[in-house]
């Protein structure tokens, strides 16, 4: 099962330094996954536009014997995504031990007429 999330220049260092996703105190402890790269984008887009900073796209793979792991959530309507997956903290070592990812470059999202 592949997953895709938005990051930011801080999470990508992160990523590279420390091998892990980890939740941060203080907003949304948990990470917050989409089904598609351009839906990942789509978050980046809305996540991180005042910035100035690029974001990435980064691939997480995880076998779907562990999706017990993930929490399903509906689609955001508002932003146009299709269904996402939340892994709360509380789950974040478990997911860290069995997820396989990468750091895509960035996704350009290009809205269809």
């Amino acid at each position: 099962m592949k997953l895709y999330r938005a990051i930011s220049v801080a999470e990508k260092i992160d990523l590279e330094i420390n091998k892990l996703f980890i939740g941060k105190a203080g907003g949304y402890e948990g990470k917050l996954f989409a089904i598609s790269p351009q839906d990942a984008s789509i978050f980046g887009k809305n996540f991180f536009p005042y910035d100035e900073e690029p974001f990435y796209i980064v691939e997480a793979e995880i076998d779907s014997r562990y999706k017990d792991l993930l929490d399903r959530l509906h689609p955001d309507e508002s932003l146009g995504v299709g269904n996402t997956f939340a892994v709360d903290r509380d789950n974040l070592d478990d997911f860290n031990y069995y997820v396989i990812f990468k750091i895509l470059n960035y996704v350009e999202y290009q809205e269809t007429f």
